[in-house]
């Protein structure tokens, strides 16, 4: 997943900004159809009073699908930093102050430990 040469850069680069816009478009078309919804769905003339009650009137399905997708989201970074972590322990922090040539495997048990030792 890294770059192996100075010449992929370029290409990286474009990879890397068509997909920024391909989410970044999506975002906006999904929060312009959740305007939509809210809209459509909001009984008064004002919509700001559909936000604070909006789970007795959304279907539960959606209230549903939605709990998971933020439930996913945070499970999904708190796994990332928790990679992160680790890895900055064993490469920074042991291999700095402990051992200045340590093996993979050991680094690899290091961050494993690092990780089952506390969860932050």
């Amino acid at each position: 997943m890294a770059i192996r040469s100075v010449e992929e850069l370029p290409t990286a680069r474009r990879v890397a900004m068509v997909w920024v816009i391909v989410v970044l478009l999506a975002a906006i078309v999904v929060g312009l159809a959740g305007a939509a919804l809210i809209l459509r769905h909001s009984p008064g003339p004002t919509p700001r009073r559909c936000s604070s009650s909006s789970p007795q009137r959304t279907c539960t399905r959606c209230s549903r699908l939605c709990l998971a997708g933020i439930l996913a989201a945070i499970m999904s970074t708190a796994s990332a930093q928790l990679l992160v972590a680790s890895s900055a322990f064993a490469q920074d922090f042991y291999k700095g102050l402990f051992r200045s040539d340590p093996g993979r495997a050991e680094l690899l048990w290091v961050g494993v430990a690092r990780c089952s030792a506390s969860p932050c």
